[in-house]
């Protein structure tokens, strides 16, 4: 089973920013999955369109990625951050958490937090 971490549900970004992603993999046969289960890949989505950002990487369990300004589209964009895991046995688990753009304050200024 897989499950993501990082960014915690809520997170907010802004153009610029460094995301960290982190997720755990266990299976009920093999426990803790090992970092080389897993595999990783960032979709940025703008209303109907979907555009592949970080294509699939495997082999790591925890990483980071700059959001770039084609992210930033308003309400009708977000990243969509995809894990999926693979058992010794060759089963997989996938999950994904999305995360939407820091909303402009009044001022015109940004800001960014983890909820």
């Amino acid at each position: 089973m897989a499950t993501v971490r990082l960014p915690e549900v809520g997170a907010r970004y802004r153009a610029g920013t460094l995301i960290a992603f982190e997720g755990r993999g266990k299976d009920s046969e093999d426990g803790e999955l090992p970092a080389s289960a897993f595999t990783w890949r960032v979709d940025i989505h703008q209303g109907d369109r979907v555009i592949s950002f970080v294509p699939p990487i495997s082999g790591m369990a925890l990483g980071t990625f700059t959001v770039p300004a084609e992210a930033e589209t308003g309400a009708s964009g977000w990243l969509r951050i995809h894990l999926k895991v693979r058992d010794r046995d060759g089963n997989t688990h996938a999950i994904f958490r999305d995360v939407h753009p820091q909303e402009r304050t009044p001022s015109g200024r940004r800001s960014f937090s983890f909820r």
